[in-house]
């Protein structure tokens, strides 16, 4: 939408509107931020969060700007009821915040020596965005243009790719040896047969004026796939997800990328590339070779404007330096010019890259971006093309990274075959750019039919070459059969035949990255959830030391070598710190019959909420954000974790834990012990699954090697066997971890989850303990890291606390395992009381937040400010002893941290009575070295001299 002269307070969006008069209600009933609501009311009231606004206090001093107040918006809208309502975009308001920001210094800006004309950010992380504001009036620019921050890998990777293909040549070539004339198109063979076309689109009377300007871009449809790589590389999607959620787009697709090369400009005129584009297409602008010893800059313009007509009626030019951190985001409707300079005395050149970007949602953009005329490729007029790759990378889990290709497309030549073979042969399909190779778009290889497309550039298999229905397939598994074919094209390292013969096995995961398991013969999926996950080191070093410092790593070796449990019985151990733990003989019968194996895990929920806290410093958190997203979970909670050791097995059976699991309820097995001179591995089985025939395989069973910064990811539905191994002679043997995650969305996963019975905690059946766990650490900012706990429980004895008492005084509790200790919960202590469970695991501060026992995690967040939220939890872990804090002798009032690492914060807590000090005041941890350079600074600048003298000398 362009801004109008006459566009007014008075025709503001009633959500704008209702959310002010929402404030002013709560101010009023919040005497305590009544003086806030004086201080900002004025700022709130100023201007609507539209194109541009006005410096705030030009527009507080200056009566005639129309100050808008409260009653004046009243008035505005009962003028104009009757006028046609026009809706403020939520880009309208998120452009005025920044703004404001700019002109007030919230965001840094370069100086005016360096930008005279615009108050340019001076540091952009990737991916955030601010508009272009004017210096002189504080007034914005337009409201789509942006500056963007890059990440850095995008310019590393673009520059890789133009000298690797011979690009970086022929920008050379162009500038300086082989000038095409003006509007002359010519089509280069570059490295690997790759075809590019230039075109010299300066010159007096075009836009870019008397320059030597060549547009460079990929001749067809193979060359705009692989810079979607290069993108891909380079991390435009975070980008991507920055515009998309900034203009609250439908969804995006990067629809060209070409080059802009030169050595010379002068007088070129501004223009607007494709008008009516507003906030729907876009050309990302950002410098790949920039001259060494001058500026580069590009001119932007437009008529500043804010809601209440400040700034109207002035249409001005600017010119903004490039650099190669930030990008220049300019709509479709964004004024911009080529600023003046020569660069050829030096023999210097300039080149930058543009990226095209549209939101593809009506047959209007569609048009625009076809009928787009700077770019060679697409095609021209080609909307069908453009209407393919709708929604192509971002939207609805779209990304670069997740990239399935364009919808299918019928290509056609507009001559007839014949007349097309016949100029192909020719060689006019490479001569005749305008003409043959726009009318033979299939026989000069432009554009890809499906089947090429399909076989080329995105293919599943020999047996299935069609496009993927990238929508009529769950999330996951499209994720999936994307790093299939990862892993299958070797942009996924993996393990040679020799180390792995049965899987395509990931060489290096990065903490909690995963990849499918993938048979290596037919190269197709084992099942639609099994993964293979990267582990943070954290999690094997902070298992090691808990088993190691608990003693339950001598529990392991005296199972296995010793004998301390009777045949076929579970018994309870106590560890050192008190903590007990049952260990259960899964040998006789069942899955493991000919086994050793032996299944220990805690034997109350005491030991189990120990367990959480050692997955928490292992950062365990990095895992189940990864499970959460790629299967997109309403939210996960860790039910349970144990341990399997043996020393032999043979014929254990093929089986799945949990049938009907599907992705909400996984057992993460990776190895904490294996032994050091043989191989531990577990089978894997399922039917080969073809994401998009629906054609299954046969079902058969592979061995794969466990590995320490590795776990196996496996759905309560997927097969998998213990492998026959012997390690008794060398006295070695292997201890797997299990960590069971659930996604407890309804009652049939819940009951699930209860019915398992491999583990001993949680108690079996025990549906209204599983049912409390419900989303406690992800989803809704739930993480271990900021465990609230779980959900108030009732806990009873069935048998009766008199009866369960006796039972208690004559030890029935410790040995009889299956009868008395789960018929006795509460006596017994397998779960802890409410009260017992606040107090000790999970202290609440009254007067600050609710705890969890009396309120969920998602209404704790909805009823406090993030920041209340993480100062309670830090509260709670000084408090508990979770961040050991120094002695009283040193510290008599605070709850001092003992260790801050780099920026970590922790409230000031009263040592006396556990309270919070104050919300806003923090012990912050400081980089290491910082002291030190400052007292480096301080010596060196005479500053110790004139602190010496301010104390003694006044």
């Amino acid at each position: 939408r362009k801004p109008t002269p006459t566009m007014t307070a008075g025709v503001m969006s009633l959500r704008l509107f209702t959310r002010l008069l929402a404030y002013i209600l709560l101010v009023s009933l919040h005497p305590t931020l009544a003086q806030q609501h004086v201080e900002d009311q004025n700022e709130i009231s100023t201007s609507s969060c539209s194109f541009s606004g006005k410096v705030l206090e030009d527009v507080e001093t200056d009566s005639s700007n129309r100050l808008v107040n409260q009653h004046a918006l009243e008035e505005d809208f009962d003028q104009d009821d009757e006028e046609e309502e026009e809706e403020l975009e939520e880009y309208d308001v998120q452009g005025e915040l920044r703004r404001r920001k700019l002109v007030d210094g919230r965001i840094a800006t370069f100086s005016k020596e360096e930008e005279p004309f615009f108050l340019v950010p001076s540091n952009l992380a990737p991916g955030d965005m601010a508009p272009f504001v004017w210096r002189e009036d504080g007034i914005q620019v337009c409201p789509f243009g942006q500056f963007v921050g890059l990440p850095h890998e995008l310019t590393t990777e673009m520059y890789t790719f133009v000298k690797d293909t011979g690009l970086l040549h022929l920008f050379r070539e162009l500038a300086y040896e082989s000038r095409l004339q003006r509007k002359e198109h010519r089509l280069f063979l570059l490295n690997g047969g790759r075809e590019y076309i230039a075109m010299n689109a300066g010159g007096n009377g075009t836009n870019w004026g008397d320059s030597d300007l060549h547009w460079v871009d990929a001749a067809d449809e193979r060359g705009f796939e692989e810079v979607l790589q290069v993108l891909k590389r380079g991390k435009l999607d975070q980008v991507l997800n920055s515009i998309g959620e900034y203009f609250d787009s439908e969804s995006l697709a990067v629809t060209g990328v070409g080059f802009v090369a030169a050595t010379r400009s002068r007088n070129a005129t501004d223009h607007a590339d494709n008008t009516g584009s507003q906030e729907n297409f876009f050309n990302l602008m950002f410098p790949l070779i920039l001259p060494n010893d001058y500026n580069s800059t590009l001119h932007v313009g437009g008529i500043g404007r804010d809601l209440v007509g400040n700034g109207g009626g002035e249409y001005r030019l600017g010119p903004v330096k490039m650099r190669q951190d930030a990008g220049i985001l300019l709509s479709g409707d964004t004024a911009h010019m080529t600023s003046d300079f020569d660069y050829r005395s030096k023999r210097q050149f300039r080149v930058f890259v543009s990226v095209y970007i549209a939101n593809i949602k009506n047959d209007k953009i569609k048009k625009i971006v076809a009928g787009d005329g700077t770019a060679y490729f697409p095609p021209a007029g080609m909307e069908e093309w453009v209407g393919a790759q709708k929604g192509r990378h971002w939207g609805n889990e779209q990304s670069l990274i997740n990239d399935v290709g364009r919808q299918p497309l019928a290509v056609q030549d507009s001559l007839s075959s014949e007349n097309c073979l016949q100029r192909a042969k020719q060689g006019k399909c490479k001569s005749d750019l305008k003409g043959t190779r726009m009318s033979c778009l299939k026989t000069c290889k432009v554009l890809f039919s499906d089947d090429e497309y399909n076989s080329k550039l995105f293919p599943l298999s020999q047996e299935a070459p069609q496009l993927i229905d990238a929508w009529g397939m769950k999330g996951f598994e499209r994720r999936g059969e994307l790093r299939r074919r990862e892993l299958v094209d070797g942009s996924i390292q993996t393990f040679s035949k020799e180390e792995e013969p049965f899987f395509l096995v990931p060489k290096a995961l990065r903490a909690g990255e995963m990849a499918p398991f993938v048979w290596r013969e037919d190269e197709q999926q084992v099942c639609p959830y099994g993964n293979f996950v990267g582990l943070p080191p954290e999690l094997s070093t902070e298992m090691h030391s808990f088993v190691e410092e608990s003693g339950l790593s001598e529990i392991f070796w005296g199972l296995t070598y010793e004998g301390i449990l009777p045949s076929g019985k579970g018994k309870l151990f106590q560890v050192h710190n008190g903590r007990e733990y049952i260990a259960i003989s899964t040998s006789y019968g069942g899955n493991w019959e000919g086994c050793d194996l032996y299944w220990i895990d805690t034997a109350d929920e005491r030991g189990y909420e120990e367990a959480l806290r050692v997955l928490e410093r292992g950062n365990f958190d990095q895992v189940l954000d990864s499970i959460g997203q790629y299967f997109q979970s309403d939210s996960l909670a860790v039910t349970g974790l144990g341990f399997m050791t043996a020393t032999h097995c043979k014929s254990a059976k093929a089986h799945t834990d949990n049938p009907g699991s599907e992705e909400n309820f996984f057992n993460l097995v990776f190895p904490l012990l294996l032994p050091e001179d043989d191989v531990a591995s577990l089978n894997l089985g399922g039917t080969s699954k073809n994401n998009h025939s629906g054609v299954d395989g046969d079902f058969h069973l592979g061995s794969v090697q466990m590995r320490p910064d590795v776990g196996l990811l496996l759905s309560g539905d997927t097969t998998h066997q213990t492998t026959d191994f012997d390690f008794r002679a060398s006295q070695e043997l292997r201890v797997f971890v299990s960590v069971y995650v659930a996604d407890l969305k309804n009652t049939g996963i819940e009951k699930i989850v209860a019915g398992d019975g491999t583990a001993f905690f949680p108690p079996k059946g025990k549906v209204e303990w599983v049912e409390a766990q419900k989303g406690r650490h992800w989803g809704n900012g739930a993480s271990l890291a900021n465990d609230m706990g779980r959900s108030e429980l009732d806990v009873e004895d069935e048998l009766g606390p008199e009866l369960c008492s006796v039972l208690k005084k004559t030890g029935k509790c410790n040995s009889d395992l299956d009868e008395t200790r789960m018929s006795c919960l509460r006596t017994c202590k397998v779960l802890i009381d409410d009260n017992e469970y606040g107090s000790t695991y999970f202290r609440k501060n009254p007067n600050k937040i609710k705890d969890r026992m009396e309120s969920t995690t998602e209404e704790i967040i909805q009823n406090t400010t993030v920041h209340e939220a993480l100062t309670e939890l830090r509260r709670r872990k000084l408090v508990d002893g979770r961040i050991p804090s120094v002695e009283s002798e040193d510290e008599p009032y605070f709850l001092v941290p003992e260790v801050l690492h780099d920026g970590e914060m922790a409230p000031f807590v009263w040592r006396e009575d556990g309270k919070v000090n104050s919300l806003y005041s923090q012990f912050v941890g400081l980089p290491f070295g910082l002291s030190g350079a400052l007292q480096e600074v301080a010596l060196e600048d005479g500053l110790y001299d004139l602190f010496e003298m301010l104390a003694y000398d006044k």
